[in-house]
């Protein structure tokens, strides 16, 4: 009954017709058809970016719409990729019972961490969240050593498989927080995240909404990791690291905060850059690369990519206008 709804449809045409969506259907379409190409390490790479694209994503989503500032955001993306890996491994769970539980609990986890600091200023509350980060850094290599924990290659499915299904997230993920972006939600937040006191004052319960949107935004981010480590079938210690704490962060500015256009851009480029540059120069060098490409992005685009494209199409469209 509901999809005979007239307002629904439109609205769904809508959503549609904006070029964030059809970004999206375009990218995993080109996602899609990479298995077929017979190139493994093209795979692997993309496989990272869509990791790292929901990863970035979900970070955007809990900065640009609430101001919530965290360095701590790989503690559900780590959580979800040790705890899908120890139900397979150690209680026999199925893969998928795995993956909802770890992503459930990544979720709940860093979600009541964030809550706990969400009354700081952004500053104290990216150092607290950071510190929470390194703690698990060195509790997972205390207890699981060096070597880390490896999915069992009994019931591990084949790469191609698990390819497909981080297809399907990525489609899914980018989706939902394309829309919870777009929901009547979004004066809400971007009133707490302009002016959390006059917010406040005029009756939006601050506290509430920030502490909904940390859950949402680390469980996507526990989607994301839960799929890495799945895929790559491992996960240790230095998937806590501070490169994987600031990578998601430099693909949001390098893309263009705000806009999960954004993340997918700032995401694609920045894989690029350390997945397949490595290959034929030092991994110091494409980081060196990376570094030098954000603060030229910065220097001339305080958008980022889409902040740039956005303005040459207004430039452009100004001058269509004066010639007619």
């Amino acid at each position: 009954m509901a999809l005979g709804n007239p307002v629904l449809i439109k609205r769904i045409e809508t959503i549609l017709r904006q070029p964030i969506p059809i970004l999206i259907i375009v990218v995993t379409a080109a996602l899609a058809i990479v298995p077929f190409t017979g190139a493994p390490y093209l795979q692997y790479a993309l496989a990272y970016f869509i990791a790292f694209a929901i990863y970035t994503a979900s970070w955007d989503m809990l900065y640009s719409y609430s101001g919530q500032f965290t360095f701590g955001h790989i503690l559900p993306f780590g959580l979800g990729a040790f705890f899908t890996i120890i139900l397979t491994n150690d209680y026999g769970f199925p893969l998928f019972l795995s993956f909802v539980i770890g992503a459930a609990i990544a979720s709940a986890v860093s979600g009541s961490v964030g809550a706990s600091t969400q009354r700081l200023k952004p500053g104290y509350q990216g150092l607290a969240t950071f510190l929470f980060s390194q703690v698990l850094y060195n509790v997972m290599l205390f207890i699981f050593g060096e070597e880390g924990i490896s999915l069992s290659a009994s019931v591990s499915p084949s790469p191609f498989i698990l390819y497909e299904i981080g297809v399907c997230l990525f489609l899914s993920s980018m989706f939902a927080i394309f829309l919870v972006e777009h929901s009547r939600l979004r004066s809400k937040l971007l009133a707490i995240r302009d002016d959390s006191i006059l917010a406040e004052s005029t009756g939006i319960n601050v506290t509430y909404y920030k502490t909904v949107l940390f859950y949402v935004s680390t469980l996507f981010a526990g989607i994301a990791g839960c799929f890495f480590g799945l895929y790559i079938s491992h996960a240790d210690y230095t998937i806590f690291s501070v490169t994987n704490t600031f990578l998601p962060i430099g693909m949001a500015v390098i893309g263009g905060l705000g806009s999960v256009a954004g993340s997918i851009l700032g995401t694609g480029l920045v894989s690029l850059l350390s997945t397949i540059l490595p290959i034929s120069l030092s991994l110091s060098v494409s980081y060196l690369i990376y570094g030098l490409l954000l603060i030229v992005i910065l220097r001339f685009s305080a958008g980022g990519i889409v902040g740039f494209t956005t303005s040459v199409a207004n430039r452009l469209r100004r001058l269509g206008s004066k010639k007619i």
